[in-house]
């Protein structure tokens, strides 16, 4: 939002510089983070993903148009546009660390036990291979 407010200059410049540098890291964390999602649809998911990013881009840059000409300045639009990433980082702020509660299924003691204790054991001891139903065995750690 600071862009939105600063006269032309170098100071101007290094800000966008900065904010263009920014945008741009987030790509390989989205890219590593949409593949801890699914295995087997990557390719869906990350087309369906960038479709409707740029939907919404297109939108966006529609409705920045509109405010630009009505109001003579890209000044309400650049405002606008920084509330988003604010948004993103209250709800991270809030949500952040919230472990979801436990399966209703899950093993009475893989519920309380420590990591690599009985708990990863029941976990490792009910995993099977699902072409052939063979249940694998515990490993020891």
């Amino acid at each position: 939002m600071a862009a939105a407010v600063l006269p032309r200059g170098d100071i101007l410049l290094g800000v966008l510089l900065v904010i263009g540098f920014a945008s741009l890291a987030q790509f390989p964390l989205y890219y590593s983070f949409s593949q801890e999602l699914t295995e087997r649809h990557q390719g869906k998911l990350t087309g369906s993903l960038s479709c409707i990013n740029w939907l919404a881009m297109y939108l966006m840059q529609e409705l920045a148009g509109a405010s630009a000409v009505q109001t003579g300045s890209y000044s309400q639009g650049m405002a606008l546009a920084g509330l988003a990433p604010l948004a993103g980082f209250a709800a991270m702020i809030v949500l952040w660390g919230k472990d979801p509660p436990p399966p209703e299924d899950s093993p009475p003691e893989a519920e309380n036990a420590p990591s690599g204790t009985a708990g990863s054991t029941a976990i490792q001891a009910a995993k099977s291979d699902t072409t052939t139903g063979i249940q694998e065995e515990p490993r020891d750690a």
